[in-house]
């Protein structure tokens, strides 16, 4: 019993090493690299944003919505369960989040979450090559992952928010004072800019 006890472990150990070394060399990986990848990030996003905005008008044009006022990017936990995009994108009028108007869109930010997928796909390789450890037991050590992951977007979303607005051509938008707003799907967010203007 012991003996097999001490196999668990180690088999537990041996992942979450898989897990702190390969988060260290993808989040290093990433810092070296996004200079390089954001413009086309940047372009990916603002695609998602013209098309929300698209919508935004058509409805504006209807009488459904009225000026905009908020634009809100929203992590989604869930989307980990079936690598589904990790930010939904939602466009208020000044009711704000609790107008019944649905006017969204997914953002993937493929180029952060696919390093994440890499470390998932790696762990559940080693796990298939046993039988102690069952894949529930090490969910908390995958939502710690997903977290720091989570981080790394949200520090490089609110970067390129504003490399968007700067750039006029990128993204413009017919109202002024639009906040955008960053945080968790139907919780806390935070004000990361503000069209036209920029905040810390």
């Amino acid at each position: 019993m012991i003996n097999e006890v001490n196999l668990k472990n180690k088999v537990i150990n041996e992942v979450q090493i898989i897990v702190n070394d390969r988060y260290l060399w993808y989040s290093q990986k990433i810092n070296k690299e996004i200079d390089y990848y954001i413009t086309e990030n940047a372009d990916e996003l603002k695609i998602v944003l013209n098309n929300i905005y698209s919508q935004y008008i058509k409805l504006q044009d209807s009488g459904k919505v009225g000026i905009l006022k908020w634009i809100y990017i929203s992590f989604l936990h869930t989307s980990f369960i079936d690598h589904s995009p990790c930010f939904k994108i939602d466009f208020y009028d000044a009711r704000d989040c609790i107008s019944e108007i649905e006017c969204t869109g997914l953002w993937e930010f493929k180029y952060i979450f696919d390093c994440y997928y890499s470390i998932e796909n790696e762990i559940i390789e080693r796990l298939n090559k046993q039988t102690r450890v069952l894949r529930h037991e090490i969910n908390d050590m995958l939502i710690q992952l997903q977290q720091k992951f989570h981080y790394l977007a949200d520090t490089w979303n609110i970067t390129i928010i504003k490399k968007i607005l700067k750039e006029n051509d990128m993204f413009s938008l017919k109202e002024p004072n639009v906040k955008f707003m960053l945080g968790e799907y139907l919780d806390n967010s935070k004000l990361i800019a503000l069209y036209g203007n920029e905040t810390e």
